[in-house]
């Protein structure tokens, strides 16, 4: 996103001529970490534990940016951290979350993990933002189905979430994917439905 970097390196600027040397160190670091996890081309399958890591650095940037302190809570088993997934799956639904959530006074954002009995892995990005209105989650969960595609005039968040949701059916199959739940003025749960191991049927 390049608004995300343009903010980004603000933000480290402004930090320099305030001489607060530690900041610029730690945001640097964590800028870095992102541009190498994105641009990494040696494998398009990640362990989860990779992924959750990717998050985190965005996380730690959004916040320190946009002076929210902590809003961003993690709950995941340890058997999950190995289990392969296609790369850059979380981080543009987290994205997704902060952008229509703490602009609109966000308080918390939620990444659970629930590994049930069934091998299905459950992830879900919950927050207590504004929430989606009616007629566009009708329209979203609609886009989602497999084979649709969200339009570009919903905006490159929204296309994020169409693009995630269609590797996952590519690498999975029409069962799995993503859901939506939403209440206007209760916030919204995103919910990443895949296989707990690592048989993808495509090298997305």
């Amino acid at each position: 996103n390049p608004h995300f970097l343009y903010n980004t390196l603000q933000m480290i600027s402004d930090f320099a001529e305030t001489g607060d040397d530690e900041e610029v160190s730690a945001v640097c670091s964590r800028l870095s970490s992102i541009f190498r996890y994105s641009i990494d081309g040696k494998s398009r399958y990640v362990r989860l534990g990779d992924e959750v890591e990717h998050v985190k650095n965005y996380v730690y940037i959004q916040s320190i940016r946009l002076n929210t302190g902590s809003f961003f809570s993690l709950q995941i088993p340890e058997e999950c951290y190995n289990i392969h997934v296609p790369r850059l799956i979380l981080q543009p639904l987290v994205e997704n979350s902060v952008s229509h959530g703490i602009y609109d006074k966000l308080k918390e954002e939620k990444l659970l993990f629930r590994h049930p009995a069934d091998s299905v892995l459950h992830i879900k990005i919950t927050d207590n933002g504004l929430g989606i209105a009616e007629e566009k989650l009708t329209f979203l969960r609609e886009a989602l189905r497999p084979g649709r595609q969200i339009p570009e005039e919903f905006g490159s968040k929204s296309i994020g979430i169409s693009n995630v949701n269609h590797r996952l059916i590519l690498s999975y199959g029409p069962e799995y994917g993503l859901t939506i739940e939403s209440s206007p003025g209760h916030g919204t749960v995103i919910t990443i439905r895949i296989p707990s191991q690592t048989d993808a049927k495509s090298s997305i």
